[in-house]
């Protein structure tokens, strides 16, 4: 019995030292953000869920699946700043065996960003394209997307790449405190994490924004041939973040 109880103590004690390890190894959130949606070169955003897709047989297959978002690459112009970015969790939508991840874009002009879907990894090219028309970003030949349109507010509307369908943008659906618990970061202030909609006829896209983050979840449903994400962030490197973590 006394054996039993010294084993007891010796795994609960391993568990809380192996529990406060994890705590000390989270990056922590600067108090002040100096960019809401991180794009500095070496900023990884890993992922974890499940996707359900339908094969070139037309049967619907399910997979447990990790991905990531990497920075590649900062590209500064003139009151804008892009970043490369290596996967995106949009690359699962439509899903096949053996999909690499695709290559993209994200411009940032003031406080708003913008997505590009690359046909290539000649980025620099496209980047170039980009500019500022009408107090927004356009890039000619190319689809850019508003994404995120700061700061975001309980039933804001924003974005939306069909005049014929006002509706058919994203909306702030959701506001909630930020839950340390289940996020691979830490961080003393009470963030917000904004939960964003974009639903149309043929399918729904959500997201959760945390600022100094980035997307810590993504969901997409296709209302017709199955296609469906559902992925929440399991890692964060932000090489400033990690700087500051380890100088503590």
């Amino acid at each position: 019995m006394r054996q039993a109880t010294v084993v007891i103590i010796i795994v609960i004690s391993m568990f809380g030292l192996t529990l406060a390890q994890s705590s000390k190894e989270k990056p922590v959130l600067p108090s002040q953000i100096r960019s809401p949606f991180p794009m500095e070169k070496g900023t990884v955003l890993s992922y974890a869920g499940t996707i359900r897709w339908t094969d070139s047989s037309n049967c619907v297959r399910e997979k447990q699946i990790e991905w990531s978002m990497r920075v590649v690459a900062r590209f500064l112009k003139p009151n804008m700043e892009i970043a490369y970015i290596a996967g995106h969790p949009l690359d699962l939508c439509w899903y096949e065996e053996g999909k690499a991840p695709g290559n993209y874009l994200i411009a940032r002009y003031r406080r708003s960003y913008y997505l590009v879907s690359l046909k290539s990894d000649q980025w620099r090219e496209v980047a170039e394209k980009i500019r500022v028309k009408d107090n927004g970003l356009v890039c000619p030949g190319e689809r850019i997307e508003l994404f995120l349109d700061l700061p975001l507010l309980l039933g804001m509307k924003f974005g939306g790449d069909d005049p014929a369908r006002s509706d058919y943008c994203w909306q702030v659906e959701k506001v909630t405190p930020a839950n340390w618990n289940e996020l691979p970061v830490r961080s003393e202030m009470p963030n917000a994490v904004f939960h964003l909609c974009y639903e149309t006829n043929p399918d729904t896209t959500t997201f959760d924004f945390l600022p100094g983050i980035g997307i810590t979840a993504f969901t997409y449903r296709h209302h017709g041939t199955v296609g469906e994400v559902n992925l929440h962030l399991i890692n964060v490197i932000v090489p400033s973040y990690q700087a500051a973590t380890s100088k503590r």
